[in-house]
């Protein structure tokens, strides 16, 4: 018997109108079907001369050549929104504000470099995504019984047994309301924008019928978020089965999810994920505009008949936060918090490179607390469950708020969260802080992988420490070595990354290791053929002197990163930091490194960074950072290393009490 449609479905047609073509892909619907079971779903190498060349003092930056790049983009956008049917004049002002603005937004640091590693930001994000392969790392074997369905790591088989479950009404009820007041804050985005045009190209975005409500007075949004929040207030206190329940009679209902026994809806919400993503790699081609993105993914959300899951979150806080649009990434967690939702790890990273690059660090230590099972924890286990010892690192009873009936349980270690967690740690306390939190999380079953330890060297690179940032090259070889595994015939292994080559390529050049920067070169040449100019670019301004090259240099790092220039790439003054020592010893990873190989002197009231004291001597190579099975040597004293770049105090403390100190320091709101 086939499903009847319980709402009005978007189906492909030969119209092209907005109201018609809302979305990069078809609408978001059911696929009617005879099946009446339940189904789990499916789921140069170069002459010495040339060396010479690069490790120049100074170096011109060549116009012609940064005219041929933007030319360069300018075509390629205009081929991709020819594809995308669009005409290639039709260029909006906000998307004009960057040449590259196609092709990955503007950020600061290693927390957006995060997003620009891959191509591609929603490789991992249900429905194109495949099993994720466990990367090489410092930590302990993966344990795949342990991991919850929701990972990227998990099996098929787990999800799909997983899937077979359904939400109690209460559940639903609460994604509901969530979902409902995650639009109305989009609304609101939008009603601020005065003195724009964003009414009107978000008005074409959308059928008709859903205008009225996107545009309600910024008083009127207000009221209806609110009866929202008391409705989910409310919500908290009613039985899973939601009798007598009831919204207040304000409430303003723009969505309608449910959940059918055979599982279809599984297929909608998959769905609703391929849409929303095409939507937002059709705004990141400067195919639509940033009004015409909000509406439709507002639209997208309101008109599927399923629930979002947990991609669907992932979704939404990749592309806003590649959209530039962090006040919706905030409104996106916290619609996430109050669906009760179990985030995932790219949930995790996503957020807490979204609190690092928005110079948050209240919120940054907030969300650790959470993973770490403080203010209630991110996910409850059954209340039933018994905490053996196997488990008893993963299973906590929430005695903190007088709930032992209920059980936190703690996200499983993986490396790229920890990857996330060091970029931040980086940022807002330093490179001494961010060691002390490898080697206590280290001795909790947390591993860096190689783009976790790729911060790591970009510090060292920036501050010229040469003992450090080699000793972290090395653990980066021995991952990569590490990672090695047979492929059919061949062997194979983990690359390392780009950003990773340019780094230890700073690091040579600034420190003269010459020997090891043309071994370095060679090996980069080899794993990404065809970036050769790219990294000849970098490292030939990083030579050049600080205030003839700091602009090239900062638009070739971009490059780099797939990032584009603008108000975040100039030189700043070190922000205060979440530790309590000197600002000095805490290196700001935004910042672009515009002094040449000199280690000593002083910051200027231009703002540009420099050092009053030579590079850091670091301990050995298993003392910094473990060996590969993920233990560490313990330390209980406080070491003054030789050269003044001063150890983290206190080692010794448990990995909770270096979080309660970084929040509890001063000027939190760097």
């Amino acid at each position: 018997m086939q499903t009847v449609w319980s709402r009005i479905a978007q189906t492909r047609g030969t119209c092209c109108c907005p109201q018609c073509l809302h979305s990069g892909t078809a609408g978001i619907g059911r696929r009617a079907t005879g099946s009446a079971t339940r189904r789990a779903p499916q789921f140069l190498t170069s002459s010495t001369l040339w060396y010479s060349g690069i490790f120049a003092a100074a170096a011109t930056f060549d116009a012609g050549v940064k005219q041929q790049r933007r030319e360069q983009w300018d075509k390629a956008i205009a081929e991709v929104k020819q594809e995308l049917g669009q005409p290639a004049e039709r260029v909006t002002q906000d998307v004009k504000s960057t040449e590259t603005d196609a092709v990955f937004s503007p950020g600061r640091g290693d927390a957006l470099d995060a997003l620009a590693e891959v191509g591609d930001i929603f490789s991992e994000v249900e429905p194109y995504r495949q099993r994720a392969l466990w990367p090489a790392n410092t930590g302990p074997p993966l344990q795949i019984h342990r991991l919850p369905p929701e990972s990227i790591y998990a099996t098929d088989v787990r999800r799909e047994q997983a899937a077979l479950r359904r939400w109690t009404p209460k559940k639903l009820e609460a994604v509901v309301l969530s979902i409902d007041a995650l639009q109305l804050k989009v609304f609101y985005q939008m009603a601020m924008q005065n003195g724009s045009d964003w009414r009107t190209e978000a008005s074409a975005a959308v059928p008709v019928n859903y205008r009225d409500q996107m545009f309600m007075s910024a008083e009127e949004l207000l009221a209806a978020f609110d009866c929202k929040s008391k409705d989910l207030a409310r919500l908290k206190r009613s039985d899973p089965e939601l009798n007598g329940w009831q919204r207040s009679e304000q409430d303003l209902p723009l969505c309608s999810y449910s959940q059918d026994d055979q599982g279809l809806f599984h297929g909608t919400t998959r769905e609703l994920n391929k849409s929303l993503q095409a939507i937002f790699k059709q705004h990141a081609a400067s195919a639509i505009t940033t009004p015409a993105l909000l509406a439709k993914v507002a639209y997208n959300l309101s008109i599927s008949s399923a629930p979002p899951n947990v991609h669907t979150y992932n979704t939404l806080l990749l592309g806003f936060s590649k959209a530039q649009q962090p006040l919706l990434v905030g409104s996106t967690i916290h619609s996430l918090r109050r669906t009760s939702m179990r985030p995932n790890e790219v949930t995790n990273s996503a957020i807490l490179n979204h609190y690092t690059a928005q110079d948050d660090a209240e919120g940054f230590i907030k969300w650790i607390k959470l993973m770490r099972g403080k203010n209630g924890g991110l996910a409850l286990a059954r209340p039933d469950i018994r905490i053996n010892e196997a488990g008893a690192d993963r299973l906590i009873r929430d005695e903190e708020r007088g709930r032992p009936d209920r059980v936190i349980q703690l996200p499983y270690p993986t490396p790229n969260v920890f990857s996330a967690i060091i970029r931040g740690m980086l940022k807002f306390s330093g490179f001494e802080t961010a060691l002390g939190i490898c080697e206590r999380m280290g001795q909790e079953g947390w591993g860096l992988c190689m783009s976790g330890l790729t911060p790591l060297l970009k510090d060292c690179a920036r501050h010229g420490d040469w003992e450090s940032g080699i000793a972290v090259w090395d653990q980066i070889q021995a991952l990569k070595k590490k990672s090695t595994r047979r492929q059919g015939k061949t062997l194979v292994s983990e690359v390392v990354g780009l950003d990773a080559y340019a780094a230890m390529l700073r690091l040579c050049s600034r420190t003269g290791q010459r020997d090891k920067f043309e071994s370095v070169w060679q090996q980069a040449c080899r794993a990404h053929q065809g970036r050769a100019g790219v990294l000849k670019e970098v490292v030939e301004y990083q030579q050049a002197r600080p205030n003839a090259a700091v602009a090239a240099q900062a638009e070739l790092w971009e490059d780099l990163a797939g990032s584009t220039g603008g108000e975040e790439s100039q030189i700043v003054t070190p922000d205060v930091r979440l530790s309590n020592r000197s600002q000095v010893d805490a290196p700001d990873i935004t910042q672009v490194d515009g002094d040449a190989a000199p280690a000593r002197s002083f910051a200027t009231s231009e703002g540009t960074i420099r050092r009053d004291h030579p590079a850091h001597q670091v301990p050995p190579q298993d003392r910094l950072l473990g060996n590969e099975s993920g233990s560490y040597v313990r330390r209980n004293n406080t070491e003054a290393t030789k050269a003044g770049r001063k150890e983290v105090t206190g080692y010794a403390l448990s990995i909770d009490d270096y979080f309660e100190q970084a929040e509890q320091s001063a000027d939190m709101h760097c």
